[in-house]
């Protein structure tokens, strides 16, 4: 018979440490029971983990894992090639999502959001009449890669609130053009691009390998562009489940009629992520006081309609 210890357990002993005057019964059967049950899910971690917090913690952790979780959505299509159009309510964390991805990869963040009174000159750059130039986000962006080899992400929110001409000259980049087609319109390069031009500032251009570029708009308002969409990837920035789960059953269904509706159109604003990270308690209603102040100033009807559900609720 083999006499010789196990070598795993011999690993073990050399690793374990029995504290003195510690009362050992050698003796006693031992659990033999794995210590692990397999990896756990994202979701039973944080769970364990968190339970212990602070209620409006719990809350800035849930909002910090959706938020990390879009992040890489976007950044799985940048990856590819892609140019995401993020479709997400006001407050739904797509400016944070984008920060996150530029200090992942450590790139040179350019935003914008966008304005209707904005020209294509205010994106892209003037030349003042005494020659001095004044570029602007697109041309901070395009410059910096193409002499100052960095790499920049190009992040343009609010998209659809631009002016049709502003749009037209901000969808040209989207597509790189290939480099042999960019040395017949007089750009000195070897690999593809993304161009445009406004005309104060003439023509912009940047090494498609160096340039990622992403949208963002709300989901109501202005219709988009059937353009703009075959040049983009749509990702839609929902309400999180996990989110929801962490408040009463009352307080989250009224947070989850606040998203439905938004992404259905017919209201303005969610309750943003913001107002639910100052929620007390699971059963803190007080977060829908300033919500509905919000929403009556923009749009009275769509007040009415959120006092509507949460009487129904039983508030």
């Amino acid at each position: 018979m083999n006499t010789r210890p196990c070598k795993h357990l011999l690993a073990f002993a050399d690793k374990c440490v029995i504290p003195p005057r510690f009362s050992v019964d050698f003796l006693a059967p031992v659990d033999i029971r794995p210590l692990t049950k397999g990896k756990k899910s994202t979701g039973a971690k944080r769970n364990t983990t968190s339970a212990a917090l602070p209620f409006g913690e719990q809350i800035s952790d849930e909002i910090g894992v959706a938020i990390t979780n879009l992040s890489f959505d976007i950044e799985e299509l940048l990856l590819d090639g892609q140019v995401p159009l993020v479709i997400g309510p006001t407050g739904c964390g797509k400016t944070s999502a984008h920060r996150m991805i530029a200090l992942r990869n450590k790139q040179s963040l350019v935003e914008s959001a966008g304005a209707a009174s904005y020209s294509d000159a205010d994106m892209v750059g003037i030349v003042h009449v005494n020659g001095d130039p004044f570029p602007g986000p697109i041309a901070d962006a395009f410059s910096a890669a193409r002499e100052m080899g960095e790499n920049v992400l190009l992040f343009l929110d609010e998209f659809t609130r631009f002016n049709a001409r502003a749009q037209e000259a901000l969808m040209r980049p989207l597509l790189p053009i290939a480099a042999d087609a960019a040395q017949a319109m007089g750009i000195d390069t070897k690999v593809p691009v993304r161009i445009t031009s406004a005309p104060f500032w003439g023509t912009e251009w940047g090494p498609a390998e160096k340039i990622q570029v992403s949208l963002a708009c709300n989901p109501w308002g202005t219709s988009i562009d059937p353009a703009l969409i075959r040049r983009t990837t749509p990702v839609f920035a929902g309400f999180p489940e996990d989110l929801a789960e962490l408040f009463s059953d009352k307080v989250g269904q009224a947070i989850k009629a606040s998203w439905s509706a938004v992404e259905d159109g017919r209201w303005p604003l969610p309750i943003e992520y913001q107002a639910l990270a100052k929620a007390k308690s699971p059963d803190d209603a007080s977060i829908f006081r300033a919500y509905s102040h919000r929403l009556r100033a923009i749009d009275p009807a769509a007040a009415d309609g959120f006092q509507a559900t949460l009487q129904s609720l039983g508030f």
